[in-house]
């Protein structure tokens, strides 16, 4: 199996977490952020990541957060 390769760019970053079963890596934002409804807002994240090639990485919503807040990446 491999794993994401990633190395922190922002002090408080933190690094992206899976668990055996999860389809992908949870990220979190560095610091907070409110995003209003119908906004559009880059979210700093704070780390850089290796995509290995024949790979491709996509930013998905939660399926919770989504669901009850309508945010969609």
């Amino acid at each position: 199996m491999s794993f994401l390769r990633c190395k922190k760019i922002h002090e408080n970053a933190q690094l992206p977490r899976w668990s055996v079963g999860d389809a992908g890596y949870d990220l979190f934002a560095v610091g907070g952020s409110v995003i209003e409804p119908h906004e559009k807002k880059l979210i700093d994240i704070g780390i850089s990541v290796a995509i290995p090639d024949g790979f491709v990485g996509f930013v998905w919503p939660r399926s919770g957060v989504s669901s009850k807040t309508g945010l969609t990446t």
